[in-house]
């Protein structure tokens, strides 16, 4: 019974670490694009895209992570934090805006995108 409590407060840590490390890496990559848009007039389109990149690299990242500090079922702890990640973007928004910003088809896009690329992050690692 007591191994079973010590164990979970270790997969809540896990999953914690990542997302911290994947919103760390976000906010830096997105200060990175913000100074290109200033200098360089980037349009919107372009923008977009990067913006997509930068989820998609960040998950990726945070799965890696999980991947790494979950040492078994690699994919399943990349999958959950790529999922983790989308989710609380999703929840800020709504705090924030007082609903989901976008189309519903764009954000079930983007949530698919990023858990699979935590997938594949975990997988890698």
């Amino acid at each position: 019974m007591r191994e079973m409590m010590k164990k979970e407060p270790v997969k809540v840590v896990v999953i914690i670490k990542s997302l911290l490390a994947a919103y760390i890496l976000t906010g830096i990559m997105l200060l990175i694009l913000a100074m290109m848009v200033f200098k360089m007039n980037l349009k919107q389109g372009s923008v977009e895209i990067g913006i997509l990149i930068i989820y998609i690299a960040a998950a990726f990242a945070g799965g890696f992570l999980a991947g790494k500090m979950g040492k078994n079922k690699k994919f399943i702890w990349g999958l959950i934090s790529g999922a983790g990640y989308v989710l609380i973007l999703l929840a800020v928004s709504f705090c924030v805006n007082g609903g989901i910003q976008g189309e519903l088809g764009s954000c079930i896009t983007t949530l698919v995108m990023c858990m699979g690329a935590g997938m594949l992050g975990g997988m890698v690692s």
